[in-house]
Formats: structure tokens, C-alpha cells, sequence
């Protein structure tokens, strides 16, 4: 019987001696700038080696309250995301310790930047859209140059355009049709001032039932500038034959209303020689004439062209445009023929 009370009075010496070992530290955790406090804001004990001892976070007022062995714990460390961490000693005595307060992290990121560009073709299911920007060796010509370098389209000794071998299809410039051939047209318009070309080689309804082969759309570029601009070009190539040309493009626009005006002359010869055979058929007679010889053509034009657009709200847009030309072209055939 005396060995129950002995026994029970040396635990409670031993658990008084443990328990008199242990820190306590207990406060309040803010935020510096709102003086509002912090929840779940992690509190831990860090011991000499720095390692972590003890850890608890704070609850729905910032209040927090930690225990710890005495004479291992060294420093009280705060941490909250998106706040600088805090560092506190507290001495080795228990108690309440000051109110903190955290102050928000700042980072400053260095700037960065980042270049894109358009894809330089895209195919579409009735379409073909070309990028002009990937002819740049044809920048200082004119949209003739542009469009010989698109695949499926050719332009012959004689400066004629077929689109997949065919020379029946139709030409828009900026969705609008044009009364002049598809070469006349191309070679009017400066390469600079062409954004893309379309190639519709299986138009839908909306479009005129002219262009057999497909549809060349041209589309030109929108200054976004209001103001004047002005663009002109000049070429020029050897004696024979003589090819040169300039033409100029003016261009005003305004917040509601829009004026060009613009010009271009041309001479595009072309050397030839044929070979063929004349045939004449007079009543019952047919007579055959070989020909063999130079077979050259000169070649001259010119336009004027000018327009004017308005657009009075989003959803209304007044178009006027004005064209005049001239095209002459010139054979002098020196031919050899001989009869039969």
C-alpha cells in the first residue's frame, strides 16, 4: 500500500520537472500594410542547428501558440506566401512576444518580349491565301512579279497569266471585279502595296461564274495612319528588248473618307521567232506556205485610276472608283515564205 502513493508522488515530480522544460510562445500575426490579420500563416521553431523543432500555424484572428524543449529553440520563423519571411528570438523565457507584422514580397520581372509572325501561306478548303512578305525579291516589282511566283500560275513569253493552264479565270481586287485583262491589272499595281493573294480555285456561289479555271483575289494594303501617303516605283531592263515602266499611287485617308489617285505607263516587248505554214483555201484550191522568220511585238500601256470611299457608319461603305487606259501592241513580222 505504500509503495502505490510513493510511486504516484515520484511521477508527478518527474511529469513537473518535463513539463517545467518546455517554452510556450503564443501572439499575433499582421499584415503590415492592411494591419489585418493573417490565417494559416506557418510559425516554426527553428533549434541551434537551425533545424525545425516545433511548428504550428495561425488561426482565423493570426493567433498562434507553440511549445517547444527550452534551451533548444533559438529563433521563431513566419512564413506566409506571397510575404517575406521573419525571423524573431525570443529568449528563453515563455510568454506572449510582440505582434508581427509581414510585409508583402515584391519581385520585379525583367521585361520580356515576344515576336510573332503570320504563317506565310494558309490553305483553306476552297483557297489558297499567299503571304507577300515571303517574295521579297519581287518587293520593287510590280504584283505581275508576285503572282508568277505562286504555284500553279504561270506567265508566258507574251505576258499572259494562266492559272493551272488556263487563261479563263477571274481577277478581284479587293473582292471587286476588274475590266482590265489579268496581266494589265497586275502589272499596274506596285508589289508594296499588295498584302496577299488569294488563289480560289473552287469559288462558291457568291462569286461570278467567269473564271472558269478559279478566282486570283488580290488584296491590297489599308493604311491605318490618317493622312497622306505616296508610293512610286520605276524599272527598267535592257536595250532588246525594251521593258521598263514607274507608276505612282497617292492616298489620303481620313477618319470617315478615303481618296486615292494613281498612275503607270509600261513597255514590255517581246522578242519572237516563228516557224509555221499559211494555209489559203479558194474554192476547191489549197495552197500551202511555209513561213519562217522574226516575229516581235511591242508593246505599250498606261492608266490613270482614282476612287473614293466613305463610310458613314460600320455597317455602310460608299465606293467610287474612276479608271482610264490605253493598250496598243505592234507586230512587224519579216517572214520568208516560198511557194510549193
Amino acid at each position: 500500500m505504500l509503495k502505490s502513493p510513493l510511486f504516484l508522488l515520484m511521477s508527478l515530480v518527474t511529469f513537473n520537472n518535463v513539463y517545467g522544460q518546455l517554452s510556450q510562445y503564443q501572439g499575433f500575426v499582421f499584415d503590415s500594410e492592411t494591419k489585418k490579420p493573417i490565417e494559416f500563416a506557418s510559425v516554426s521553431v527553428l533549434g541551434k542547428d537551425s533545424s525545425i523543432v516545433a511548428g504550428t500555424v495561425t488561426d482565423e484572428n493570426g493567433k498562434f501558440q507553440v511549445k517547444s524543449e527550452r534551451g533548444n529553440s533559438s529563433v521563431l520563423r513566419f512564413q506566409f506566401m506571397g510575404y517575406e519571411s521573419l525571423d524573431f528570438k525570443p529568449g528563453e523565457k515563455s510568454g506572449n512576444i510582440p505582434a508581427i507584422y509581414l510585409t508583402a514580397s515584391v519581385s520585379t520581372l525583367n521585361e520580356i518580349t515576344v515576336n510573332g509572325e503570320r504563317k506565310t501561306q494558309t490553305i483553306q478548303i476552297d483557297k489558297q491565301v499567299f503571304d507577300t512578305k515571303q517574295f521579297q525579291n519581287a518587293a520593287n516589282g510590280t504584283g505581275l512579279d508576285l503572282i508568277s511566283r505562286l504555284p500553279s500560275v504561270t506567265v508566258n513569253v507574251e505576258g499572259e497569266i494562266l492559272l493551272r493552264g488556263s487563261a479563263s479565270f477571274l481577277v478581284l481586287i479587293d473582292g471587286k471585279p476588274t475590266q482590265r485583262t489579268a496581266s494589265e491589272a497586275l502589272a499596274q499595281l506596285p508589289a508594296n502595296v499588295i498584302e496577299k493573294i488569294e488563289l480560289i480555285t473552287s469559288p462558291s456561289a457568291k462569286y461570278d461564274a467567269d473564271g472558269k479555271a478559279g478566282i486570283v483575289n488580290i488584296i491590297t494594303k489599308k493604311d491605318q495612319i490618317i493622312g497622306w501617303s505616296f508610293v512610286a516605283n520605276g524599272m527598267t531592263g535592257g536595250r532588246e528588248p525594251l521593258r521598263y515602266g514607274s507608276d505612282f499611287s497617292a492616298n489620303y485617308t481620313g477618319s470617315k473618307a478615303s481618296f486615292f489617285v494613281g498612275a503607270d505607263y509600261r513597255r514590255f516587248d517581246i522578242e519572237g521567232f516563228r516557224i509555221g505554214e499559211i494555209r489559203t483555201l479558194l474554192k476547191d484550191s489549197l495552197t500551202f506556205l511555209p513561213s519562217k522568220g522574226i516575229r516581235n511585238y511591242k508593246d505599250y500601256q498606261f492608266g490613270i485610276r482614282s476612287g473614293l470611299t466613305y463610310t458613314p457608319t460600320k455597317r455602310e461603305v460608299l465606293n467610287v472608283n474612276w479608271y482610264m487606259g490605253e493598250k496598243q501592241t505592234d507586230r512587224k513580222p519579216i517572214c520568208i515564205m516560198r511557194n510549193l
